[in-house]
């Protein structure tokens, strides 16, 4: 009875921290949450220290849409309207809305 006790009120409070540390840090929580439970809650606490922070990739990045030369098939900007490669002109492509994309996948312009 002392066991159980022991593990409601230190084990599992224990881990739920462990878990919402690694949350924090954009980790898997019931990964570290599991890890901790299984092992030790020391042991998970050092793991979630170990591991870096992940980082959403930042808006610009993801902005800059590449699609590929109809000459080199080399990977040009979207915007291009010259391929920097081998130097034939292309035409701009204009990206759809950002929700029908998300709706319906990429839309043809009418």
């Amino acid at each position: 009875m002392e066991v159980i006790l022991g593990v409601l009120l230190f084990w599992l409070p224990c881990c739920i921290l462990v878990a919402w540390i690694a949350g924090q840090k954009r980790r898997s929580r019931l990964g570290f949450f599991l890890l901790s439970a299984l092992l030790s809650p020391i042991i998970g606490f050092l793991a979630v220290l170990a591991v870096p922070a992940r980082v959403p990739p930042s808006p610009k990045v993801a902005a800059r849409a590449m699609r590929k030369c109809p000459e080199c098939a080399e990977a040009v900007l979207n915007e291009a309207t010259k391929c920097k490669h081998c130097g034939s002109a292309l035409s701009p492509v204009k990206p759809p809305g950002v929700l029908k994309s998300l709706l319906w996948g990429p839309v043809a312009e009418r």
